[in-house]
């Protein structure tokens, strides 16, 4: 707001939570652009949003500072016009995880597995259109079948459901957990 930006929230560091989301879901049109700092931290920070942000029924974009920048150092030096100009650079989210994801063209058909396994269970979060898309489109980078990937997909639906289903698992210090032997036997 300071420069003249009045429609930004920032969490603290690059750690956006779950909480923060869903109180971004409750005030925000559906679409939503992350601007994270341009750094690996940065960007890693923001690929952690992305599972978050669909859960919440957000659509992000994804937008990195240029020159290294800080968002904040940005916006003082250039202002509204400068990060308004700067947001028309944003691009889904979603195409920056895939990109992210998928193996180089030298890479094995190992790589192309850990590369499912990774954007299973974020393909498994879309809407049935975007999803359907998506699935293709990684089939199509992968040089697989497309029911490979929609098996990947259907796989990772199930272990969220399971997993939405099942209780937390007890934390360590949860008295009722059995408590190990503390005294040596004797020899």
């Amino acid at each position: 707001a300071r420069a003249g930006v009045g429609f930004a929230v920032a969490p603290c560091g690059t750690a956006l939570t779950e909480q923060q989301v869903r109180a971004l879901a409750g005030h925000s049109p559906r679409d939503v652009i992350m601007l994270f700092d341009a750094d690996a931290a940065g960007r890693k920070a923001a690929m952690r949003a992305l599972p978050l942000c669909l859960e919440q029924g957000l659509w992000p974009s994804y937008l990195s500072v240029p020159d290294g920048q800080d968002p904040d150092d940005f916006a003082r030096e250039h202002g509204a016009a400068g990060v308004e100009s700067l947001l028309q650079q944003a691009r889904p989210l979603l195409d920056v995880f895939i990109e992210d994801s998928l193996p180089g063209p030298t890479d094995g058909a190992q790589a192309a597995d850990e590369s499912l396994m990774k954007l299973g269970p974020i393909l498994a979060l879309l809407k049935p259109v975007q999803q359907a898309r998506s699935i293709r489109e990684v089939a199509r980078a992968l040089a697989v079948d497309v029911q490979i990937v929609e098996t990947i997909v259907r796989r990772a639906k199930t272990r969220a459901r399971a997993e939405r289903r099942s209780p937390a698992p007890p934390s360590r210090s949860d008295s009722r957990q059995p408590q190990a032997n503390r005294h040596p036997r004797p020899s």
